[in-house]
C-alpha cells in the first residue's frame, strides 16, 4: 500500500487519493483493486467497483519509470473489464477530464465511447468530465446515447479554455483537508518550516480564525497559504512564530500566490522589500537590533551607557539562577506573556497557543530554546524562541513586575547572551520598533512591514480617510474668515485656535505596526 499511495500522488497529484482510502476501496471492493507487477516492483494499479448496478472504473495509474513500457494501463482496464464480463455485466462506464487527452485517447482504445459531458465535475482545479460508456455485450450498444451538441460545446470548452481560466484559483478551507497534503506533497518546505509543523499549526484550535488557500496554476499547485484573522485584516498563521516563514510557496510564486488571494494580508518583519510587481501598500522599513556575539557587545553597551545598568542588575541577582531549556520553560513563559499582554492591540498574543505547539516541535529537534532565571524555585523573568540558521531569534518574554526593581529583565537578556557566545551562536536578534533595544546594540539593517490588499479595497480606503479628513480642514479654514470679517467692522481682535489634524499621507490608513512579541523583553529597569 506504501508503493500504491506513492503511484497514486505522483499520478493524479493534487487529487491523488489518502492512504485511508485506498484501504478503504481495498477493504470494500477487494476483487476491484488490480495491481501490475514487473518483477519485484509495483508498477501501476486499477480501481474498479459496482454501484447502482453497473461496473465503474474509477481510476487507473502507472509509475512514472514504467509507462514507457506501452499497454500498461490498457492491460490493466482490459483485465477488469474482462472480469465483469465474465460476472455477467452488459457495460461499465468511467470519467474522464475533457482536458487529459491521454486518459480520453486510453478509454476510447478499449472501447469507451463519450456520452455526455459534465460541467464543474471536478473541483481542484475546475474541470469538466466526460461520462463514458463501454459495452460488454458484442454488439458494442450502450443504454445512453450520445453526446449531443451541448455536450461537444461543454467538451469543447472543457478542452480549450478551462485549463486556461484555472489559472490563478484559489480554493479556500477552513479546515485541514487530505488535498491539502497533495499540494504540500508538491512543495518545497519553508527554510525553517517544514511542511509538518505548518500543519500542525495549522490544525492547532486558536483563540481567532484560521483560513488556508490553495493556489493553483493549471493542474499545479504553486502554494498553500496559512492565514490567521486579525481584527478586519489577515496575516500569515505563521508570522510571530518562525521567522520569515509565510507560507510553502513554488519558487517565485510567493508574492502572486499572496496577490491571488485578493484579501487584505498585512506581513511583518520580512527581510526583504516586497517585489516591484507586487501590489504592496503602506510599505515600511523598520530598524532591526541584534546583538552580535562574536563581537565585543558590552564595548557597546559602555559606549550607550547601559553597561552600569547591567553591572547593576548582576549584583542585584547575584543569588539567582539560571535555567536553560528546563521542563515546561517554555509553555510557563508563553503563558505569563499572554497573561500580561492579551489586552496590548500590538501584541499578537492570538498567537498563543500556536506558540506553545511550535516551542514542543522544534525543542524535540534542538530548534528552539527557553530560559528562566529563578528566585530559589520561583520563576522571575523568562525568554523562548527559536534558532533562525545560526540565530537566537528571542520571541516572548515576561517578568515579574515585583522583582523589576532589581533589574531580572535586563539580567536574563544578560545571562542569554552569555549563553548564546558559550554555543557559538552568531547573533541575539532583538527584533525592532522599540528604541530601548538600541541600548543593547547598534542598529542591524532593516526588516520590511507592507499590506497586500486589492486595489478597490485600497482605493475605498483612501476615499474614507479623505472623507475624514474633510470636517477638520473645513472647520480650520472657516475658523479663519471671521477674523477677516469682524476685524474689518469694529477693528476688534479675534484669534481662533486652528483645529489640529493628524498628519498622514494621502488616503493612508496608517503604519501596518506589527511589532515582533519581545517587544517589552530586557525594557531598562
Amino acid at each position: 500500500m506504501p508503493r500504491i499511495l506513492e503511484i497514486c500522488q505522483e499520478s493524479l497529484r493534487i487529487e491523488a487519493n489518502s492512504g485511508s482510502e485506498l484501504l478503504a476501496f481495498l477493504e470494500q471492493y477487494p476483487d476491484g483493486f488490480l495491481v501490475a507487477q514487473v518483477g519485484d516492483e509495483i508498477a501501476g494499479y486499477l480501481i474498479a467497483f459496482v454501484r447502482e448496478g453497473r461496473p465503474h472504473i474509477y481510476c487507473a495509474c502507472v509509475a512514472y519509470e514504467f509507462r514507457s513500457r506501452r499497454g500498461m494501463g490498457t492491460g490493466l482496464a482490459v483485465r477488469q473489464l474482462s472480469n465483469f464480463q465474465k460476472l455477467g455485466y452488459s457495460e461499465v462506464d468511467t470519467y474522464a477530464r475533457c482536458a487529459n487527452s491521454n486518459s480520453i485517447r486510453t478509454a476510447e482504445k478499449i472501447g469507451f465511447k463519450h456520452v455526455r459531458t459534465i460541467r464543474n465535475f471536478y473541483s481542484l482545479p475546475k474541470g469538466s468530465a466526460r461520462y463514458m460508456m463501454a459495452s460488454l455485450s458484442g454488439d458494442g450498444k450502450v443504454s445512453i446515447s450520445g453526446p449531443n451538441p451541448l455536450d461537444r460545446t461543454k467538451d469543447f470548452w472543457g478542452r480549450v479554455f478551462e485549463p486556461r481560466l484555472n489559472r490563478g484559483q484559489v480554493a479556500w478551507f477552513d479546515q485541514w483537508r487530505p488535498v491539502l497534503d497533495n499540494a504540500l506533497h508538491e512543495l518545497p518546505e519553508m527554510e525553517n518550516c517544514p511542511h509538518e509543523l505548518f500543519r500542525l499549526i495549522m490544525e492547532n484550535p486558536s483563540s481567532t480564525r484560521k483560513r488556508t488557500a490553495l493556489v493553483m496554476d493549471g493542474t499545479r499547485p504553486v502554494a498553500v497559504v496559512g492565514l490567521r484573522e486579525k481584527g478586519r485584516h489577515w496575516v500569515p498563521a505563521m508570522q510571530g512564530i518562525i521567522p520569515e516563514s509565510i507560507a510553502p510557496a513554488r519558487d517565485g510564486f510567493l508574492f502572486p500566490a499572496l496577490k491571488a488571494l485578493g484579501a487584505d494580508v498585512r506581513i511583518g518583519d520580512w527581510p526583504t522589500p516586497p517585489p516591484e510587481s507586487t501590489p504592496a501598500r503602506n510599505v515600511t522599513a523598520v530598524p532591526v537590533f541584534n546583538i552580535d556575539c562574536q563581537s565585543d557587545y558590552e564595548g557597546y553597551w559602555r559606549k550607550s551607557h547601559y553597561m552600569e545598568t547591567v553591572r547593576d542588575a548582576r549584583k542585584r541577582t547575584e543569588a539567582m539562577t539560571f535555567e536553560v531549556d528546563g521542563p515546561g520553560s517554555a509553555a510557563l513563559t508563553i503563558a505569563n506573556w499572554t497573561e500580561k499582554w492579551q489586552d496590548h492591540p500590538d501584541q499578537q498574543t492570538i498567537i498563543a497557543s500556536d506558540l506553545a505547539v511550535a516551542a514542543e516541535y522544534c525543542e524535540q529537534r534542538n530548534q528552539w530554546h527557553s530560559f528562566l532565571l529563578l528566585d530559589g524555585d520561583v520563576p522571575v523573568a523568562g525568554m523562548t524562541g527559536p534558532v533562525h540558521g545560526n540565530h537566537l531569534v528571542l520571541t516572548v518574554s515576561f517578568r515579574d513586575p515585583r522583582y523589576d526593581r532589581r533589574g531580572v529583565g535586563v539580567r536574563i537578556l544578560d545571562l542569554i547572551v552569555q549563553w548564546a557566545v558559550a554555543q557559538g551562536l552568531a547573533k541575539v536578534e532583538l527584533g525592532g520598533w522599540y528604541g530601548y533595544k538600541a541600548k543593547w546594540a547598534p542598529q542591524d539593517g532593516e526588516r520590511w512591514d507592507f499590506r497586500i490588499c486589492p486595489l478597490r479595497q485600497y482605493l475605498r480606503e483612501q476615499a474614507i480617510w479623505k472623507a475624514r479628513a474633510v470636517p477638520g480642514r473645513l472647520r480650520a479654514l472657516f475658523g479663519r474668515l471671521p477674523v477677516l470679517s469682524r476685524a474689518s467692522e469694529g477693528n476688534h481682535e479675534i484669534t481662533t485656535q486652528p483645529q489640529e489634524v493628524p498628519k498622514m499621507e494621502s488616503g493612508d490608513p496608517g503604519s501596518v505596526h506589527l511589532p515582533t512579541a519581545d517587544d517589552s523583553a530586557g525594557r531598562d529597569d
